[in-house]
């Protein structure tokens, strides 16, 4: 088996799964599982594979309206934390709707980006993550997509050498978009322009889409429209 859906069940359902859980073989039940597309219930692990190439996380619906999510919540974050990410190429993480607190997973969602490795070419996640985390993801070499809804560490938090990946896609959101651009501009003067090569010297080159969606304040005048080379107006 390679790609397994995992929705909401009833709670039988999930009995049978956690007792499947236990009585697990020593690979697992499916070790060639390659796809995941989890809405979030306990027991996922039943489904973790050291093949997996593609993670998608959802909230579950009867996780933000029941009357305690929040004693589902450290098993999810337990979850999350061991999903094993040696040949992952895309992670895509839905959580902070129907009232589910998103910023309960910045610590489980930053120690499994921390594990992340060259394969992961797709990242996609409303929570905000570790100073830690975010350095180790902004120099991952093979990130090409970028969805990023939390803000930008510090300047000071960043390690060098710095160099960004050859992004070909890149979406800020909810207010995050004048934190990312003051970064970049913080790291273009950084850099004497005789110098050549700038921390974002690859993005200048591969960027094709630049998306913001929902800014809440005005964005700087000097980027242009998302879909140029828009990251060459930072330049120092």
């Amino acid at each position: 088996m390679r790609r397994v859906s995992v929705d909401e069940s009833p709670a039988r359902a999930e009995v049978a799964f956690c007792k499947l859980l236990l009585n697990s073989p020593a690979d697992g039940w499916f070790p060639r599982l390659q796809d995941l597309s989890w809405t979030i219930t306990p027991c996922v692990d039943l489904f973790f594979s050291p093949q997996l190439k593609r993670i998608y996380i959802d909230t579950s619906p009867s996780l933000g309206n029941s009357e305690n999510p929040s004693d589902l919540l450290p098993a999810i974050a337990s979850a999350i934390s061991a999903l094993p990410v040696s040949t992952l190429q895309r992670l895509k993480v839905d959580i902070g709707r129907r009232g589910v607190p998103s910023a309960y997973f910045t610590d489980s969602l930053s120690s499994v980006v921390l594990r992340c490795g060259p394969s992961l070419t797709e990242f996609t996640s409303p929570i905000q993550l570790s100073d830690a985390a975010m350095n180790h993801l902004i120099q991952l070499p093979h990130l090409r997509t970028w969805h990023i809804g939390g803000l930008p560490p510090s300047h000071s938090a960043l390690s060098p050498p710095l160099t960004f990946p050859p992004l070909t896609n890149f979406t800020l959101v909810e207010g995050t978009a004048h934190g990312w651009f003051s970064l970049f501009e913080h790291l273009e003067h950084d850099v004497p322009a005789t110098q050549g090569m700038t921390p974002l010297s690859k993005v200048k080159e591969s960027l094709e889409v630049l998306r913001v969606e929902n800014p809440p304040v005005p964005l700087p005048t000097s980027p242009s429209p998302p879909r140029s080379k828009s990251f060459r107006t930072w330049s120092s």
